[in-house]
């Protein structure tokens, strides 16, 4: 048996890959905009 962990659970969420994650972290704090009016 193997001692390393899996992520067995994609239903509920997905891990997210790195680079992604700093493109979104770099879009949500340099941009902005409210996203009830219409643009």
């Amino acid at each position: 048996m193997s001692d390393r962990e899996i992520y067995l659970d994609y239903a509920a969420t997905a891990p997210v890959d790195p680079q992604v994650a700093a493109a979104m972290c770099e879009c949500m704090t340099r941009e902005h905009g409210n996203p009830s009016s219409s643009h």
